[in-house]
């Protein structure tokens, strides 16, 4: 009997023991859950017992739960970081945009500019075309005419000849 009340005294010292640091954990794992934003505004005793009981579920050693509670931390300090990350990415990128968009505007109208000189000088090419061709006529008319005039001249010289006071 006296074995057994001993180890009864044993086991509630162990016990005492363990919801002694109880407190002490709680502490520390609202310490670490304050620096988590769904808990800065402050976790209540309810949740982060039953953060605890759920934990506790997994395992018994306490120190795994705030090491579970401190890696959930870290994971949260990470996110936050890359959160920042992202933003200064946006805003290099906003900044890199604006210089861009303005050379793509400046290479849509210098795009536009060579459209219309392209068009101009397709309707210069048509219009000389049409000239040339009246050219051609007129070279044409020009050598029909040199033809009637070589051939008048020798009619008239076959006149002259043919004229008896020659």
């Amino acid at each position: 009997m006296f074995r057994s009340v001993e180890g009864q005294a044993a086991s509630d010292e162990e016990e005492e023991k363990v919801t002694g640091d109880q407190p002490s954990q709680v502490a520390e794992v609202k310490k670490l859950l304050a620096r988590l934003p769904c808990c800065s505004s402050g976790c209540d005793d309810p949740v982060v017992k039953k953060l605890m009981s759920y934990l506790g579920n997994i395992s018994r050693d306490e120190n795994t739960i705030v090491e579970l509670v401190k890696r959930l931390s870290q994971l949260m300090e990470e996110l936050e970081i890359k959160g920042e990350e992202v933003k200064k990415l946006e805003i290099n990128m906003e900044e890199m945009k604006g210089p861009l968009l303005g050379e793509l505007q400046q290479k849509m109208e210098e795009t536009e500019l060579l459209k219309m000189e392209l068009q101009m000088l397709e309707t210069e090419r048509v219009r000389l075309s049409l000239v040339e061709e009246k050219l051609l006529d007129v070279l044409q008319l020009l050598q029909q005419l040199r033809d009637l005039v070589r051939k008048e001249n020798n009619v008239r010289k076959q006149l002259i000849l043919m004229l008896p006071f020659h």
